[in-house]
C-alpha cells in the first residue's frame, strides 16, 4: 500500500496501521480461536448424530418365575 504525500492523509494512514493488529500473537490467537472453534463444532456434530451408550437406560419389567410345589429339580428327563 502506498504511502499518501499529505500531511492530513498521512495522519489518517498512520492511525489505520497503528489500529491494525498485525503483530505475530495476533495472528496465533487467530489461529488457536478458529482451531478450538473448528474443534468445538466438529464435537457438537458428533456428539448429536451418534448413540453413546454410557447414558443409556433400560426399560423392563421382572418377572418372577415360581413352580407350583416346593422343592429343587433334580433331574430333568427329556422325552
Amino acid at each position: 500500500m502506498e504511502q499518501p504525500s499529505s500531511p492530513n492523509s498521512t495522519r489518517a494512514y498512520s492511525s489505520l496501521k497503528n489500529r491494525l493488529p498485525a503483530g505475530p500473537r495476533f495472528w496465533i490467537l487467530l489461529i488457536v480461536v478458529v482451531l478450538a472453534a473448528v474443534w468445538i463444532g466438529r464435537w457438537m456434530h458428533h456428539r448429536s448424530t451418534h448413540v453413546f451408550s454410557d447414558d443409556a437406560r433400560v426399560d423392563g419389567e421382572v418377572i418372577a418365575i415360581a413352580s407350583r410345589i416346593p422343592g429343587w429339580f433334580i433331574d430333568l428327563p427329556i422325552i
